[in-house]
C-alpha cells in the first residue's frame, strides 16, 4: 500500500491539532520572533542530524522526539514510544551502514513557523558513501513541537522530492 499526499497532509493536519493549544494558534508573531524560532528549529534539527550520522539512536530518541512521537506511514497513524524510536533508528542506521552509507547530508530545506510552538522543517538530504558518493536523494517534512525540553519532532514523514511543503509568512 502506498501513502497519498492527502494521507500526508491528513496526517500533519491531525498532529498539530494534537500537539498545539488554540490559544498558541491564534498568536500573530512579530517578525524577530519568527526568526529567532527558525533559529531554535534550525539548531534543533542539526543536532537531530549529527545524533543519526554518529548512529547515536539513544540521542535521537531521548532528545530529538517528543514522547510519544506521530509515525505516519504504509499502516497508517501510530505513536512511538522513545524505546521504540532508539530501536528503530538503531536498525536504521546499521542497515544504511551495510548498503556503503556514511553520513547524510541536508542543506536544502524551509523553515515554516506555525506558531509560538509549532514549526515545519521540510529538507532534502542527501545519503553519501565514503567515497562522496549520492546513495539516494530524500526528502522528510519534520513536525517540531516546542515544550519544557525545548523543540522536538512530534511528527515525520519521508515523500517524493517534488512533494517538499511549503508556506509564505
Amino acid at each position: 500500500m502506498t501513502i497519498n499526499f492527502r494521507t500526508i497532509v491528513l496526517g500533519v493536519a491531525i498532529a498539530v491539532a494534537v500537539y498545539t493549544s488554540p490559544a498558541g494558534a491564534q498568536q500573530v508573531l512579530k517578525p524577530e520572533d519568527t526568526a529567532r524560532i527558525k533559529g531554535d528549529v534550525d539548531a534543533a534539527m542539526q543536532n537531530y542530524v549529527t545524533a543519526f550520522n554518529r548512529s547515536d539512536s539513544k540521542s535521537i530518541a531521548n532528545n530529538s522526539f517528543t514522547s510519544p512521537s506521530v509515525a505516519m506511514g504504509p499502516n497508517g497513524v501510530s505513536t512511538r514510544t522513545p524505546e521504540q524510536i532508539d530501536q528503530q533508528y538503531a536498525d536504521t542506521t546499521k542497515r544504511l551502514a551495510e548498503t556503503g552509507w556514511v553520513k547524510s547530508v541536508g542543506g536544502r530545506y524551509s523553515i515554516c513557523v506555525i506558531n509560538a510552538n509549532t514549526a515545519l522543517f521540510n529538507g532534502r538530504f542527501d545519503r553519501v558513501r565514503k567515497d562522496g558518493s549520492v546513495m539516494t536523494e530524500t526528502a522528510t517534512t519534520y513536525l517540531f513541537t516546542k515544550g519544557k525540553d525545548g523543540w522536538r519532532i512530534a511528527a515525520l514523514f519521508g515523500h517524493a522530492i517534488d512533494k517538499v511543503i511549503t508556506c509564505s509568512e
